[in-house]
């Protein structure tokens, strides 16, 4: 059951709907003024069921079919006390009955007084409760229209659910639909991703076996050079000591060209001043020298031999026994190419 608080601080439902009110108090439809009841009465409880067919109507059309029930509290000390001197007064009027009394009946003067009393009484009364069923007649078309007000809000805001209801719907179905596009694109990006690390991977795994290759092939180089530069250094050993050597040998041919010149100079000196011999006119080369010389040689080994055969004792030609073979005398190698003595460095 839905409720609501009027402007009085009533609460108001709806469906079976109850009224309450601590102070029956409510503003005036035509003055604008707000009314109190009268301080002589005190209401318990006003309900209200089956109200006309026109209310039930226009309730029906915006609420249902529900009954409609009005509850009215109203709490007032005042009230109460006056409610008590009345009662008490209604008790002391009936004390003056016979029943209660023992002295003789009254007048009817006292009689047609008290009546008229009384009567004054229940109009007074009778005018209190016009009153308030005037008032409560306005409380019940307040309450009426709080609860048509309340209706129609109610289904304004049941339209306004429903089409928030819908849009959430409609809103959850294209969220929905969004995070499974994102789903999917992530998915692909995300598959994307990790073939390209895969084929990134792989080239890292090459390019590292490349690496290492190449290390190994520096390392190798490295004691290639290594190797090479010990050679090199040993062949700049070598070619520093051949240099020593070689500096040795132009020493000791330069000494021997001397020697091998003073040599063929003597040997010249005695091959053209021997008796018979023509003195040259031209520059005298090495092949004339040694012709000459062969010439001088082969004349005194026939006259050597031709004394020994006439018997005529002679020294031998050399102190051993000569073989032309391996004599250097007749031979040209031997006179250009001669041995060097080293004593003589």
């Amino acid at each position: 059951m839905a409720s609501a608080v009027n402007g009085e601080g009533c609460l108001v439902g709806v469906g079976t709907l109850g009224f309450s009110c601590d102070d029956a108090v409510g503003p005036n439809l035509y003055s604008g003024e707000s009314t109190r009841a009268p301080v002589n009465q005190r209401w318990q409880e006003a309900v209200v069921e089956k109200p006309s067919e026109e209310i039930l109507t226009q309730e029906e059309d915006e609420a249902g079919d529900d009954s409609i029930k009005i509850v009215i509290h109203q709490m007032d000390a005042k009230d109460e006390d006056e409610v008590g001197e009345e009662e008490m007064m209604d008790l002391g009027a009936k004390a003056h009955t016979p029943e209660f009394l023992d002295y003789d009946e009254p007048s009817e003067v006292e009689v047609e007084v008290e009546k008229q009393e009384e009567l004054e009484r229940l109009n007074n009364r009778n005018e209190k409760l016009r009153v308030k069923l005037r008032e409560v007649k306005v409380h019940y078309n307040m309450a009426r229209g709080a609860i048509i007000s309340i209706n129609r809000k109610w289904s304004q805001a049941e339209a306004e659910l429903r089409k928030k209801d819908a849009e959430m719907e409609r809103v959850q179905k294209e969220l929905k639909d969004r995070c499974n596009q994102l789903h999917d694109m992530s998915n692909k990006l995300v598959a994307e991703l990790q073939s390209g690390q895969m084929v990134n991977n792989e080239e890292i795994v090459k390019l590292k076996t490349e690496i290492n290759k190449l290390q190994l092939h520096i390392t190798a180089e490295d004691v290639r050079k290594r190797h090479l530069q010990a050679e090199f250094d040993k062949a700049i050993f070598q070619g520093e000591v051949m240099q020593r050597d070689l500096q040795d040998l132009q020493i000791a041919l330069k000494f021997t060209g001397t020697r091998l010149e003073r040599f063929i100079s003597k040997i010249v000196q005695a091959v053209y001043t021997a008796p018979g011999i023509v003195q040259p006119t031209t520059q005298i080369t090495d092949e004339d020298t040694l012709e000459m010389f062969q010439t001088i040689l082969d004349d005194r080994l026939t006259f050597h031999r031709m004394l020994t055969e006439s018997g005529i004792p002679v020294p031998p030609l050399f102190g051993t026994i000569f073989n032309p073979e391996t004599s250097c005398l007749s031979s040209k190698q031997c006179l250009l190419n001669p041995v060097p003595d080293p004593a003589n460095f």
